[in-house]
């Protein structure tokens, strides 16, 4: 499980918000929006359909 994983797995789990497991973790809370932001670029971009040109 990754740090961004983790987080995530905290606020769904615990109710805990993002910025205050990132803050007990020591990370700034752009360590999670950009692991989180970057998870959906690629999932959506690797076998996502196409649009025609």
């Amino acid at each position: 499980m990754s740090l961004v994983e983790h987080i995530a797995a905290q606020r769904t789990e615990h109710g805990v918000p993002h910025a205050v497991a990132c803050r007990a973790l020591g990370v700034a809370p752009s360590t999670f929006y950009g692991g989180a932001a970057g998870r959906r670029r690629r999932r959506g971009g690797a076998g996502g359909a196409s649009t025609p040109p």
